[in-house]
């Protein structure tokens, strides 16, 4: 009789095996539909933090550009002209951006003034754009290509300008000066 109770529960084991596996097999495909929409969420948030920070990024860069512009580092003819004025990798890795994440960063200017005789001072109203070019495995983790940043400022040129009148004051100065001397 001890042979027949020994022998029974050790037959009954591998099927209850079998049945506690299968049991959370069903749990786990069950629990599927409940898990995936936060993990889409979660997707999602990193794609848009992602985005923000380009955003933030852009932001500085701007704000580079227009202290470069305010202390004349950036040609004056480049506005004029309506070039394009290219980002170089240390100013992009300064704004926060990963030189990695980019192709290519650069700026378009456009301007705009009412065309007149030339005078001392002529007032500029020109529009940016920051164009952000994204490499190509950036490109897969934002779903966007390029972003484009759009910003505006008013530019005043003055030339300097020497007149007769001016040269005939300096000359009379200068012939005062050297009576004195």
């Amino acid at each position: 009789m001890r042979k027949i109770l020994h022998k029974r529960p050790f037959r009954r084991l591998p099927f209850l095996l079998l049945e506690v596996m299968i049991a959370f097999g069903i749990l786990a495909l069950s629990a599927i539909p409940l898990v995936y929409p936060h993990l889409l969420i979660l997707k999602e948030e990193r794609a848009l933090i992602l985005e923000l920070d380009v955003d933030l990024a852009a932001q500085n860069l701007i704000v580079d550009l227009l202290t470069e512009l305010h202390e004349n580092r950036v040609p004056f003819r480049l506005i004029e002209d309506e070039g394009i004025f290219e980002m170089n990798k240390e100013k992009i890795s300064k704004a926060g951006i990963t030189p990695e994440a980019i192709e290519k960063v650069f700026v378009r200017f456009t301007e705009n003034h009412k065309p007149k005789p030339p005078k001392s001072s002529t007032l500029f109203y020109v529009k940016g754009t920051l164009h952000i070019l994204y490499s190509p495995l950036y490109k897969e983790r934002i779903r966007r290509n390029e972003a484009t940043y759009t910003f505006s400022f008013l530019a005043l040129r003055k030339v300097p300008e020497v007149s007769g009148r001016d040269e005939e004051f300096g000359g009379k100065d200068k012939e005062a000066t050297d009576e004195n001397q």
